[in-house]
C-alpha cells in the first residue's frame, strides 16, 4: 500500500523478499544513519529488536527497531520484540537521552507468546533505555475474527495496564495513551 519510490529501511536478510513485493528496500550497513530528506536533520537507523522466538516459515525473520532522530527529539520504535540485553546501549546509539519510545504492550491473543512484550516488560524496557515518554502500541486495534473465546476486553487492556506499570518501573517516563484516530502534540525534551 506504500506510494512507489518510497524507501523501506530494513534489517538485510529482509531486502529481498520486500523487492521480490515492488518495495524500494534499503538495508543501512552496520546501523548507519540514513537521512530522511536534504536539509531536513531527520534521520533513521535500525536498532536491535528479538522476535526469534516465533520465527515465520513464509518470510525471512530478521527483527528490528528504529531509531528516528530529528532536530528536536530522539525516538526508538521497538518493533516486535522481547526484552534483550542490548536495550540499555540505545540512548547512545541515538545519539543521547530517548525523548519519546513506541513499544508494543500486546500479542494476538490474551496469552503473549514468545518475541513480544506485555505492559510490564515494556516498561521495564522504557526503564532501560531511559525513555522521558512512552506510547505503547500493539494494543486495542485489532479485534480478531473468532475472538468470541478470548475473554471480553482483553485488547483495549494492555494500554492503561502499561500506564500502571510504567509508574511503578519507571516513573521518570510520561505514558501517552493515545485515543485511535486523535493526533497529541509532542513538546521537545531534546535541547
Amino acid at each position: 500500500m506504500l506510494p512507489v519510490g518510497i524507501p523501506v529501511i530494513t534489517g538485510a536478510a529482509n531486502v529481498p523478499w520486500l523487492r521480490k513485493r515492488g518495495l524500494e528496500a534499503v538495508a543501512p550497513l552496520d546501523r548507519a544513519w540514513i537521512d530522511v530528506g536534504p536539509g531536513s536533520g531527520v534521520r533513521v537507523a535500525l536498532c536491535g529488536a528479538d522476535h526469534s522466538a516465533r520465527p515465520m516459515p513464509h518470510r525471512p525473520n530478521g527483527a528490528n527497531g528504529h531509531l528516528v532522530v530529528t532536530p528536536s527529539a530522539r525516538i526508538w520504535v521497538a518493533g516486535d520484540t522481547a526484552l534483550f540485553d542490548g536495550l540499555s546501549e540505545i540512548p547512545e546509539q541515538a545519539g543521547g537521552p530517548i525523548d519519546l519510545a513506541l513499544v508494543p504492550v500486546s500479542g494476538w491473543g490474551p496469552r503473549l507468546s514468545g518475541g513480544h512484550m506485555g505492559p510490564t516488560e515494556a516498561a521495564e524496557a522504557c526503564r532501560r533505555v531511559g525513555a522521558a515518554r512512552a506510547i505503547p502500541v500493539h494494543w486495542g486495534t485489532l479485534h480478531t475474527p473468532g475472538g468470541r473465546a478470548h475473554p471480553r476486553g482483553w485488547m483495549d487492556r494492555p494500554g492503561p495496564e502499561f500506564a500502571t506499570a510504567l509508574e511503578a518501573a519507571a516513573p521518570q517516563c510520561v505514558p501517552m495513551i493515545l485515543e485511535i484516530g486523535r493526533p497529541t502534540p509532542l513538546e521537545p525534551t531534546t535541547p
